[in-house]
């Protein structure tokens, strides 16, 4: 068994001596380049792009991604492939995710306009231009969700499915 033990070490060393060097990859070499600190440091400037973080580009504003969360919600009801009462199970799901946007996210941003707040944000914004900006999303997705609900009423009617208003439920007699 001492002999095994002893055997194991010695043919792992035989393993790793046998093995060739790996080959630098094209245009490197193994060599350090030798150079002063000054030197070094100016390779890595003109390698190694500096960020401002305090610049508003590099951040993405809360309730506009929010409304593309909810663009690409509106996608899977415009999608063929996805079921048809899924698909309007997802138009359900934007009309409530858009009421509760409406209550919650630009109704506290309308309470920081009416206190006066302008400070911005650390994506750039105003509470007053986050409104305005959330605003022309809005309408947008509204006008895709109108036109994505006429072929989906089409599609239901294609297959017996119709919503129908009070009128068209309601005998004339009773509706009088």
């Amino acid at each position: 068994m001492a002999e095994e033990q002893k055997k194991k070490p010695t043919a792992k060393k035989r393993r790793t001596a046998a093995r060739p060097a790996a080959k630098p990859a094209p245009g490197k070499s193994r060599s350090r380049k030798k150079g002063s600190p000054a030197e070094a440091q100016a390779a890595v400037d003109t390698v190694t792009p500096t960020f401002d973080l305090s610049d508003s580009q590099w951040y993405l504003n809360r309730e506009l991604t929010w409304l593309e969360f909810n663009r690409r919600v509106l996608h899977e009801a415009e999608d063929s492939r996805t079921p048809l009462l899924e698909r309007v199970k997802f138009m359900a799901i934007v009309s409530a995710n858009l009421d509760e946007f409406f209550m919650k996210r630009i109704g506290g941003l309308k309470q920081q306009v009416r206190a006066g707040l302008l400070e911005r944000t650390v994506d750039g914004r105003t509470p007053q231009e986050q409104i305005e900006e959330c605003n022309a999303v809005v309408r947008t997705l509204e006008r895709e969700q109108r036109e994505i609900l006429t072929g989906l009423l089409a599609e239901l009617r294609e297959h017996g499915i119709a919503i129908l208003s009070y009128a068209e439920v309601t005998p004339e007699e009773e509706a009088a």
